[in-house]
């Protein structure tokens, strides 16, 4: 566990706390001024999460339209002797083709909704958020 509240927060002492398991999530922990109603500060700090932007519409095979009696058709005419005759990673190559492809004709592709998902908001978040949570429960 990491704190990264570094300088006093009141007079003598740190009274306020923020706790992490990952030392280098947070950054540029500073005092943002003073609660009215309390001697505790508002902290402010930069919450460093590597995420690419995801794209906005997504894209999927939707197997349960699948043409699964055309597919069937389409398999039965490969002759597999003869195109699976070379190394193995040859014949991987080209057995995944001709899934792909088959997938490709016989499968269609609908468009997902997009659900908006905040980009800080990874599985790691969501796991010390639950954790924080467990923890609190237990005082």
């Amino acid at each position: 566990m990491t704190q990264h509240v570094n300088f006093l927060t009141a007079d003598k002492s740190v009274l306020d706390l923020v706790v992490s398991r990952d030392p280098d999530i947070l950054s540029d922990v500073q005092v943002l001024g003073n609660f009215e109603t309390s001697d505790h500060k508002l902290l402010g700090f930069n919450l460093n999460i590597d995420k690419e932007e995801e794209v906005n519409s997504t894209t999927r095979y939707d197997y349960k339209r699948m043409d699964i009696m055309r597919a069937r058709e389409e398999l039965r005419k490969v002759v597999w002797e003869e195109i699976l005759s070379g190394t193995v990673n040859d014949d991987w190559e080209k057995l995944k083709d001709i899934l792909f492809e088959i997938q490709r004709k016989f499968v269609p592709v609908v468009k997902g909704k997009r659900k908006n998902k905040k980009l800080w908001l990874t599985y790691k978040v969501l796991k010390h958020v639950e954790s924080k949570h467990t923890s609190l429960q237990k005082i």
